[in-house]
């Protein structure tokens, strides 16, 4: 499932800064992906900074099992050589 970080925060405009959004929203989010925030989320993308802000917004949300993926696919990629 793909979740742009972006869509864990506040959106530009309501506020001074961006923030995570509140814990029944990054709820919200996930399931309507149709990923249980409950179970264990293993986050990942290109290089696993992104990620970090996905992982960061479950931990907010009280959403302890999470992992993140930090070598992500570049890694991923390299051990396909």
């Amino acid at each position: 499932m793909n979740i742009p970080y972006q869509e864990v925060l506040t959106p530009l405009g309501s506020g001074p800064e961006k923030t995570f959004l509140p814990k029944e929203k990054i709820e919200e989010l996930f399931k309507s992906k149709g990923i249980d925030p409950d179970k264990l989320v293993v986050a990942s993308c290109g290089s696993g900074v992104t990620a970090a802000v996905l992982a960061m917004a479950l931990h907010s949300a009280g959403k302890p099992k999470f992992a993140l993926y930090d070598g992500s696919w570049t890694e991923y990629c390299r051990t396909l050589k």
